[in-house]
């Protein structure tokens, strides 16, 4: 059953906006409206390259920290995935026209 729940994403963490999914629940994160082209290029270009270093070192080194999770090993198959991404655009469709 596909299911919506809201939130922003801040400092690289999704910030539920109400009752977050319940343990366990499998997300895809699908923005509403993302912004101009050129506007993430200029907020790309604008992070200093040391930064930039920083945190992909951070995300390697919570990656080498972390114990893998559940279902790793087992990635979804392209049609899986089209099917959830589907069910997830159509719950979004259905939202805004309530």
């Amino acid at each position: 059953m596909a299911t919506t729940f809201q939130g922003v994403i801040e400092k690289r963490q999704i910030r539920w906006i109400g009752a977050p999914p319940p343990e366990g629940t499998l997300v895809v994160v699908m923005p509403q409206e993302p912004p101009p082209i050129d506007e993430q290029i200029k907020r790309l270009q604008a992070i200093p390259s040391d930064d930039w270093r920083k945190s992909f070192q951070a995300v390697l080194r919570a990656w080498d920290e972390s114990a893998p999770a559940e279902l790793e090993g087992q990635p979804l198959s392209d049609d899986e995935l089209q099917a959830l991404i589907e069910r997830a655009r159509e719950e979004v469709h259905a939202q805004r026209r309530r």
